[in-house]
């Protein structure tokens, strides 16, 4: 198809595929890779922004999977507290308990 279309009212069949929601792709997979064990999430279709938030959970270790209808996400093994609990985790809850987001800073360029 090219160019503008007029469509007359009346009705219709047929079907549309909508593409997955970036800022829920985006979520799911960050914290697939915070989490405590492997995730698989479905999705229609990938874009550069969630190419690039792959490319640096790779580069804190995470191992990212991506096809065109599916993400995996394998969370690396991180050091834990004395009572389990991942080290990362436990600072999340810190920072948020002070009420205050002190930028991470990454090798993807910038903060996270």
């Amino acid at each position: 198809m090219s160019g503008p279309r007029t469509v007359s009212p009346g009705a219709r069949c047929g079907t549309v595929t909508i593409p997955s929601s970036k800022s829920h792709v985006h979520r799911l997979l960050i914290a697939a890779a915070l989490g405590e064990s492997p995730v698989s999430i479905r999705l229609r279709g990938l874009s550069r922004d969630i190419l690039a938030t792959a490319d640096c959970l790779r580069a804190m270790g995470a191992e990212i999977g991506c096809t065109e209808s599916r993400l995996s996400a394998v969370p690396p093994d991180r050091p834990r507290t004395p009572n389990g609990e991942a080290v990362d985790a436990f600072i999340w809850k810190g920072a948020c308990r002070r009420g205050r987001w002190t930028p991470l800073r990454t090798n993807c360029g910038g903060t996270a």
